[in-house]
């Protein structure tokens, strides 16, 4: 990707781009990131078509499937960033139905969930971690 496009993304973009392409290289398609476009239409129109297509306000970010049915619903945030009243409503539908939800603030935490994730899937035991929070 061409730097100056990159570096004029907004920082979560850059996060997400990061860590979709760590698990590209690190896990060799045993997991598979999925963005979910949830971005702003610019009229109303757009936002019309998006909502009939199945837009839905505070979607997660990305969608990380792993084997045997498991996925993990990712929201990207910055280090300093905080879930919108949206986001807040959607992890609550998610986790109500069973989903697997989960915040990552920054990159390096983004990449501690998807390894810990991985590891459950795998059955792997993850590494005691004093950073990891209950989602």
């Amino acid at each position: 990707m061409n730097k100056n496009l990159f570096n004029s993304l907004p920082p979560e973009a850059q996060i997400q781009i990061k860590l979709v392409s760590y698990i590209w290289t690190q896990f060799k398609k045993k997991i598979v990131p999925v963005h979910i476009p949830n971005d702003m239409a610019r009229t109303s129109s757009e936002g019309y078509v998006k909502k009939r297509m199945g837009m839905f306000t505070g979607a997660s970010d990305l969608l990380i499937i792993g084997k045997n049915k498991n996925s993990l619903f990712l929201e990207v945030k910055t280090e300093s960033g905080t879930l919108s009243k949206e986001q807040n409503t959607f992890k609550s539908m998610l986790e109500n139905r069973g989903h697997d939800f989960a915040v990552g603030y920054g990159l390096e935490d983004c990449i501690k969930i998807v390894h810990k994730y991985h590891d459950l899937w795998e059955g792997i035991e993850p590494a005691p971690e004093e950073s990891w929070q209950p989602f």
